[in-house]
């Protein structure tokens, strides 16, 4: 618990820090909804979410490109007024603790505003490097089905744990 008057810098994959959860359509009708944001902001706690720009808005910034790096606020900007990318995943309500598939024609968008606080821009994907998930975390079988298990525990849908196996064969 951090103390009153006190601030921390916490970093997750955006997954972790969305206000609103994708894989349940953005509603938190349900505690199985919570995301980590919504659960602070519920006790009171001030977050201020950040999110790397995706590459489908580089073509926003061909007209006036970015410093490398940058930050910028979304509020009340036209990048903030952008919808969220529709992921590839699917989407599903939780009712009576199970989940249920949304049809796509159901999903819900929102904003980039209503989702993130800021937006950071690392630069071209050409000029980034990314790290891939750790040989030691999956050459262990034992976190590997421990992962595996609190995936299916939750109820996700198979293609993340199927995409958690993919990435650890490579």
């Amino acid at each position: 618990m951090l103390a009153k008057g006190r601030r921390a810098l916490v970093v997750y994959g955006s997954g972790h820090l969305q206000r609103k959860q994708e894989a349940t359509n953005y509603r938190l009708d349900n505690p199985l909804a919570e995301t980590v944001i919504s659960l602070l902001n519920r006790e009171g706690a001030k977050t201020f979410a950040i999110v790397t720009l995706g590459d489908g808005f580089l073509p926003m910034l061909a007209a006036d490109p970015w410093r490398v790096p940058s930050l910028a606020r979304l509020r009340g900007t036209t990048l903030g007024g952008e919808t969220v990318a529709q992921g590839s995943l699917p989407r599903v309500a939780v009712r009576d603790g199970q989940f249920i598939p949304i049809p796509k024609e159901q999903w819900i968008a929102l904003r980039l505003e209503e989702q993130f606080d800021a937006v950071l821009y690392l630069g071209a994907p050409s000029t980034r490097t990314t790290i891939p998930v750790s040989s030691t975390m999956c050459d262990d079988p034992v976190y590997l089905e421990t992962r595996l298990q609190r995936l299916a525990l939750a109820g996700t849908p198979q293609s993340l744990a199927d995409r958690l196996k993919q990435l650890c064969t490579k």
